[in-house]
C-alpha cells in the first residue's frame, strides 16, 4: 500500500531542488507529518509507503531522491493499492489508475449529513499519516488500514467501492497553527470518544494554509 501526497508551495529555503520531498517541503500538511521528528525506523516505514506527487518532477518517493518520477500504473501494480491525498488540482494533471482509492475529510452533523471540510483538510490529512509513520503497522491492503484507524481512535470509514471519509467532529474549532497552540482533534471510536493532541506550526500569511480553501480537497 502507499500513500500518494501533494506537494507543498513552501520550501525551506536551504533545501536543494533535488533533495526529498520530507526534506524539502514546509506546508501544512508536511508540518502536520512532524517527519523532521521520525525515528529512523519511521523513516523507513514513510519510504516504503509514502510518495509525493512533486509538481514539475512528477510522483517520487517521498524520502528518496527526486528523480527518476515513477508512472502510477506500475506503482499501483506493483505497490497498490494507492490511497489518493492529493488536492482535486493534482488529481486532474495525474489521475489514478481504477482501483485505487481517494479519501475526503468531512465533518458529521447529529442529522448524519457530512460536509466536506475544505479549510483544514491538509491538516487532518498530515495528522491521520504522521500517525501512521509512528505505528508502522503491517499494511495489506484497505481492510488493515480501516483496521489500524479504528484502534487507533481514527474514524475513517468506507462509503464507496474506491472511497473513504475520515470523519472529524462537526463544529470543533480549527486548529490555531498561527499561534502555535495545541490543536485538538477529536474523533470517533467504536466505544466511545478518544482525544488526540498535536501541535503544529504555521502563519495565516503561509499560502498553503489558505490553498485547499480555494476548492482543493
Amino acid at each position: 500500500m502507499r500513500f500518494l501526497l501533494p506537494p507543498s508551495r513552501t520550501v525551506r529555503a536551504e533545501a536543494r531542488a533535488d533533495a526529498p520531498p520530507f526534506d524539502r517541503y514546509t506546508g501544512v500538511l508536511y508540518r502536520a507529518l512532524g517527519a523532521s521528528e521520525w525515528t529512523p525506523a519511521e523513516r523507513r516505514w514513510a519510504a516504503r509507503h509514502v510518495c509525493v506527487h512533486a509538481g514539475e518532477h512528477g510522483v517520487v518517493p517521498g524520502a528518496g531522491p527526486c528523480s527518476p518520477a515513477l508512472d502510477l500504473n506500475d506503482l499501483a501494480a506493483s505497490a497498490g493499492p494507492l490511497v489518493d491525498l492529493r488536492s482535486k488540482e493534482y488529481v486532474r494533471r495525474a489521475p489514478l489508475p481504477d482501483g485505487q482509492w481517494t479519501v475526503r475529510v468531512v465533518s458529521e452533523g447529529a442529522d448524519g449529513r457530512r460536509l466536506a471540510v475544505s479549510h483544514w483538510n491538509k491538516y487532518y490529512k498530515g495528522v491521520v499519516l504522521g500517525a501512521l509513520v509512528r505505528s508502522r503497522p503491517r499494511l495489506t491492503g484497505i481492510r488493515s488500514l480501516l483496521t489500524w484507524a479504528a484502534a487507533t481512535g481514527i474514524r475513517l470509514e468506507q462509503i464507496g467501492p474506491e472511497s473513504l471519509d475520515l470523519v472529524v467532529r462537526p463544529g470543533e474549532r480549527a486548529p490555531d497553527l498561527a499561534t502555535e497552540a495545541a490543536a485538538e482533534v477529536v474523533v470517533h471510536h467504536s466505544d466511545g470518544l478518544h482525544e488526540g493532541i498535536h501541535r503544529g506550526r504555521a502563519h495565516e500569511s503561509d499560502p498553503e494554509l489558505f490553498e485547499s480553501s480555494r476548492g482543493g480537497s
